[in-house]
C-alpha cells in the first residue's frame, strides 16, 4: 500500500514568509549601510570601510536569505512515499534543474536516526551502491505515523546532531 506524506501548506507558507523577511532585511540594510558610508565619506570620517567589508556584509545578509528561499521552494514540492518495502523522497530543485529523487529498498537501509527537532535521517544505499542520506523533516504531515512505520523496518536511534 502506498502512503504519501507532504508538508502542510501553512508550514510552506511560513517558510516562504521567512524568506521574504530575509529579503526585506537585505533590501533595507544595503541602502542604509550605503547611506551611512556616504555620510561618513561626506563628513570625512576615517572609518576605514573597504569594498571587502561591503562584500562581507552583503554576503552575510544575502546567503541566509538565499538559503531560506531555496528551502521554501523545495518544501513546497516535497513528497515522501512509503510502500511495502521501499521509501522514496522527491522534490523540485531551483534554477530549472530536474527534480531530485532519492529512493531505496528496506534492506538497503543502513540506519535510521531521529535528529533532535529536525526530523528523521535515513542512511541507505542508492542505486549506484553509495550511501545517501534521506532527510524527513519533523513538520511533515503525519510524522508520528511515518516514524512508527519506519520503526517496524528498523530501530530508530536518537542522535545529538
Amino acid at each position: 500500500m502506498l502512503r504519501v506524506y507532504k508538508i502542510p501548506p501553512q508550514t510552506v507558507r511560513r517558510e516562504g514568509q521567512r524568506a521574504i523577511a530575509a529579503a526585506i532585511a537585505l533590501f533595507l540594510a544595503v541602502p542604509l549601510s550605503v547611506a551611512v558610508a556616504a555620510i561618513a565619506l561626506y563628513a570625512r570620517l576615517d572609518l576605514q570601510f573597504t569594498t571587502h567589508d561591503a562584500g562581507v556584509f552583503l554576503f552575510g545578509l544575502g546567503l541566509p536569505g538565499a538559503a531560506l528561499w531555496v528551502r521554501s521552494y523545495m518544501l513546497r514540492s516535497l513528497r515522501i512515499e512509503l510502500e511495502d518495502g521501499r521509501i522514496s523522497m522527491t522534490h523540485d530543485r531551483p534554477f530549472w534543474q530536474s527534480p531530485l529523487r532519492i529512493s531505496f529498498d528496506r534492506q538497503d537501509i543502513g540506519h535510521i536516526r531521529e535528529v533532535g527537532n529536525s526530523g528523521l535521517m535515513i542512511r541507505g544505499r542508492g542505486h549506484r551502491g553509495r550511501y545517501i542520506d534521506l532527510h524527513i523533516p519533523r513538520f511533515v504531515e503525519n510524522y508520528d505515523e511515518l516514524k512508527s512505520q519506519l520503526s517496524a523496518w528498523q530501530p530508530i536511534r536518537n542522535s545529538w546532531m
